[in-house]
């Protein structure tokens, strides 16, 4: 957007985020040799979403417009050759064979 940035609005909202953190704890103490081998723990943590831009370089874009393009030659360059030995292999379109050096 072409809206300017409100520098104010965005420290205030940045210092009014409500992030919190509760622990709810039932005082169970672990010992080892108590009767059981393991020792689960057992963590929730609830966070909001967030959304993360980034913009890719020059030079990443390329690797990937790279990449895309090989995918896609790959099955080209198999379609056509699949094509080629066809329609010659069973003569579909009419073919003279010149040997290299004769006129």
């Amino acid at each position: 957007s072409d809206a300017p940035v409100n520098l104010g609005k965005v420290f205030r909202d940045y210092v009014n985020r409500n992030i919190s953190f509760r622990l709810e704890n039932q005082y169970k103490i672990w010992s080892r040799g108590s009767g059981t081998e393991n020792f689960v723990l057992e963590v929730n943590i609830n966070y909001p979403a967030e959304t993360v831009l980034y913009t890719p370089g020059l030079w990443q874009t390329l690797k990937w417009g790279w990449i895309q393009y090989l995918g896609i030659l790959v099955i080209f360059v198999y379609m056509f050759n699949s094509i080629k030995t066809f329609v010659f292999s069973n003569q579909v379109l009419p073919t003279i064979c010149n040997p290299p050096g004769k006129k």
